[in-house]
């Protein structure tokens, strides 16, 4: 399991018009955590495989369960994290991308997309290997 250094990830704040989106993608990732939150580290490790992503080893607090990065395409990684909240909180599902990932000079909409389009992808991956998962919409 590659270890990743919380020196080589930014936040969506980093790419142009981060701020602006970061409330959309906060929201956004508040639905979907709704489900990704059942998945414990094996049913990660197998969705890892289905998509072509890599579980990796990197905590952010002690709350973080478990991170899978994903790579649209090469220099650009998304880094998702499921950080337990319980008892006292809500879990979250963080996302974070490499600091590589900003040599591409896309706009923080676009990074967005992208962000919403492959927690989707871990969902769909996830009903393919759980079938007990909660819905959320028609399709996810």
């Amino acid at each position: 399991m590659r270890k990743i250094d919380v020196s080589n990830l930014v936040g969506l704040e980093a790419f142009e018009g981060g701020t602006v989106h970061k409330k959309f993608v906060r929201e956004s990732l508040k639905q979907r955590v709704e489900i990704l939150k059942h998945l414990t580290k094996e049913d990660v490790g197998k969705i890892v495989e289905l998509i072509g992503g890599e579980v990796v080893d990197f905590k952010l607090d002690e709350s973080t369960d478990w991170v899978v990065m994903v790579k649209p395409f090469k220099g650009f990684e998304i880094y998702y994290l499921l950080q337990r909240g319980e008892p006292e909180f809500e879990d979250q599902l963080i996302v974070l991308f490499s600091k590589e990932s900003l040599n591409w000079k896309i706009t923080a909409e676009d990074v967005s997309d992208f962000v919403i389009l492959y927690a989707n992808v871990l969902i769909y991956a996830a009903k393919k290997i759980r079938k007990d998962l909660p819905k959320l919409g028609v399709y996810l």
